[in-house]
């Protein structure tokens, strides 16, 4: 049997058909997501440690492989994921090295889904056992079946006798009746809102058409950390991203078959998903949607605690903390702190500046960018992205009163944007006070579920936090942007996305790539190839050399090239440099086309743009501290070479009539790569 319940509820079940059955029946009741693992944990594990002579456990999973040209969202792996990390987690039980424990694909055409032996030294079967958990298909996106289909995990009882099988019957689960009712009831009543609320003719100037969607889902769903890393056993956050994400796909086609263009603006939506305490408790659901006025939203002003030392490496900053953080920097010798911008909902973006100390109460930001280069560092864009701003904290304080760092000033100009995104941030700690290790993406872009970077070359646009990154810009002229983002710290799992994340991602997400990668297109000329290349071996050798942060990318790497790249490298690429992971190469415009992002689009004044990311959708604690380490190795890296290798600026004075004098100096930009040579 198969059911969506907690482990003790699974156990109760077991214990009452025991009751029924006759005496040595073989009851088995295991989960509906992830019920491969689990089968491998409780099932074979156990009885594949009493065999004598054990020397290795080979488990086979039958790939997906569509039997037409139908599309479907699921990866050929599919059944094999359904089994992460099950050889972490049980080859202690066996007393095996991890590499005797086998999880592989097998033949296509295998009766069951999966199958284990257990093998003695010699490779010979010990003992035997086979198992196909209940599924089904049904649409990715309900009214598009262009999209394709997904296949679903779901409940169900298979009795057999005798060695034959005398009843194989599904049974919905808690989940999938809402999501039924959630694509053909709720999905289609939103979008009668944006027909009728625009007088039929919605299009995509005129959103966004609501300003909060709020679903609340209360289930009886398992609920565990695995204790293997950050893994967790969890459907009901993947019931949370399948909302949220749904809903955004739901929109963006519906504005490409209304319209021609897509809706990616709908509004914020806010999935709520509250795991019962009460194992078996029947679900329910309440779906709201909100209008306010945001002209009229006001917000208290948080207290300004004194704090006597800053940022924790292993503290999330909230709306809460953080006017304490930017009091405390802003009292630092050398550091300002300024507003720069306001959310869409109205919150204050600030930046903080680090300059060399020098006594002086003033400075003109023009002059200081043409003596020196300027690190421009953004954190927070994704707000779900939390280690950013922790590192950007530390950073700015170690420039500011450690004197093995103070020096880098004075070759250098700071300047950082903590939170790009406050209103996600806002959202983002809510959700985080009943699930505090959940991705939560759906704090991820602002409030209106927009990715407001492509807003950014829009001077007049609605979503104030699209318009600070180009006013620091212009204000400061930096030669490196340094964008510091995240992706999710354990497994991404979408029951009703075909078991990993939607489809707007290339790639897939769904296990960790790495603790930290880097992210470099730059354009094709010498001196921004020679300085890309030279800044991804300074990152790339620092991270190296951190004992702690390099034992993690192996351990990542060699996960993420066993589950994912050896099978679908497409989805799953695994580029190197040196030990560190990285997508690095030219960009590829079109001629006569600007390139993408405001950076690129000043190739004489910016050296380089580039991205990394680290595992924290929401890393807390120990893990926290860790991956903010990586941004933090990372932005020192790269600042120290620009620090180092800067040509020096160039002064001279030209007399003129009067007594008058002519003061010019020259530095060259874009910066040059430390080894090469670059004309002025």
């Amino acid at each position: 049997m198969q059911v969506s319940e907690p482990a003790e509820q699974r156990a109760a079940i077991r214990d009452e058909l025991r009751g029924i059955f006759p005496a040595g029946s073989t009851i088995t009741v295991l989960p509906v997501h992830h019920a491969g693992r689990v089968w491998l944990e409780e099932v074979v594990a156990p009885a594949a440690k009493l065999c004598e002579g054990l020397a290795a456990l080979d488990i086979t999973c039958r790939p997906l492989m569509p039997p037409d040209d139908t599309p479907y969202r699921d990866l050929p792996i599919r059944w094999l994921q359904e089994c992460w990390p099950a050889d972490e987690l049980i080859a202690p039980v066996l007393g095996l090295p991890l590499d005797q424990v086998h999880i592989t694909l097998g033949a296509e055409n295998h009766d069951e889904i999966y199958r284990a032996r257990a093998l003695d030294a010699a490779g010979a079967t010990l003992r035997e056992w086979t198992f196909s958990p209940h599924w089904y298909t049904r649409s990715f996106l309900s009214g598009f079946p262009e999209q394709g289909l997904v296949h679903v995990c779901t409940g169900g009882v298979t009795l057999q006798h005798e060695g034959g099988v005398v009843l194989h019957q599904a049974m919905p689960t808690d989940l999938d009746r809402f999501w039924d009712a959630w694509q053909q009831q709720v999905l289609p009543a939103l979008r009668d809102v944006a027909l009728t609320s625009n007088n039929g003719k919605p299009t995509a100037a005129r959103q966004p058409f609501f300003n909060e969607l709020r679903v609340e889902v209360w289930v009886s769903e398992p609920e565990y950390a695995l204790g293997i890393r950050e893994e967790r056993e969890s459907p009901a956050e993947g019931l949370a991203e399948d909302i949220y994400f749904n809903t955004l796909d739901y929109f963006h086609e519906l504005g490409v078959q209304t319209t021609g263009e897509p809706w990616d603006e709908p509004g914020q939506i806010v999935p709520l998903i509250h795991v019962s305490g009460a194992p078996g408790e029947p679900p329910r659901a309440k779906v709201t949607l909100l209008r306010y006025d945001t002209a009229k939203t006001t917000y208290t002003p948080v207290a300004v605690a004194q704090r006597a030392a800053g940022v924790a490496m292993d503290e999330i900053v909230t709306g809460d903390n953080l006017p304490s953080l930017l009091a405390y920097v802003n009292q630092l010798p050398g550091v300002t702190v300024r507003d720069v911008g306001r959310s869409y909902r109205g919150r204050t973006i600030a930046a903080i500046e680090v300059v060399k100390p020098d006594g002086a109460a003033i400075h003109s930001r023009t002059k200081l960018a043409a003596i020196k280069p300027t690190h421009l560092i953004v954190a927070r864009h994704h707000a779900n992205e939390v280690a950013s701003t922790t590192a950007a904290f530390r950073f700015v304080e170690l420039l500011a009163t450690d004197p093995a760092m103070m020096p880098l000033l004075d070759r250098c100009t700071i300047v950082v944007i903590p939170d790009e995104n406050p209103d996600g941030t806002a959202l983002h700690a809510m959700l985080m006070a009943e699930h505090p290790t959940w991705k939560h993406h759906a704090a991820r872009y602002n409030a209106v579920g927009v990715e407001f970077s492509n807003h950014m070359g829009d001077p007049d646009t609605i979503y104030g936090e699209a318009r600070v990154r180009p006013r620091l810009m212009h204000e400061w002229r930096p030669d490196v942007i340094t964008d510091n983002h995240g992706v999710p710290s354990h497994e991404w799992w979408q029951p009703f996305a075909g078991g990993q994340n939607p489809p707007r991602f290339r790639i897939s997400y769904w296990l960790c790539q790495a603790l930290i990668y880097g992210i470099c297109r730059y354009l094709p000329d010498a001196p921004h190839a020679d300085f890309a290349a030279a800044m991804r071996e300074a990152v790339t050798r620092a991270i190296a050399a951190e004992p702690d942060l390099a034992a993690a990318n192996a351990i990542y790497a060699e996960r993420y090239a066993r589950w994912g790249h050896q099978y679908v490298p497409e989805k799953f690429p695994a580029t190197y440099h040196g030990d560190m992971l990285w997508f690095f190469g030219p960009l590829d415009t079109p001629p006569d086309t600007p390139p993408r992002g405001i950076a690129m689009r000043e190739p004489k004044m910016v050296s380089a743009a580039w991205v990394t990311e680290v595992i924290d959708e929401t890393a807390r604690g120990a893990h926290l501290a860790l991956v903010a380490k990586a941004h933090l190795t990372a932005n020192i890296a790269l600042t120290r070479m620009m620090a180092d290798h800067a040509p020096p600026v160039a002064f001279s004075a030209t007399p003129l009539p009067g007594g008058r004098v002519h003061h010019r100096l020259h530095r060259m930009r874009p910066l040059p790569a430390p080894s090469g040579k670059a004309e002025q």
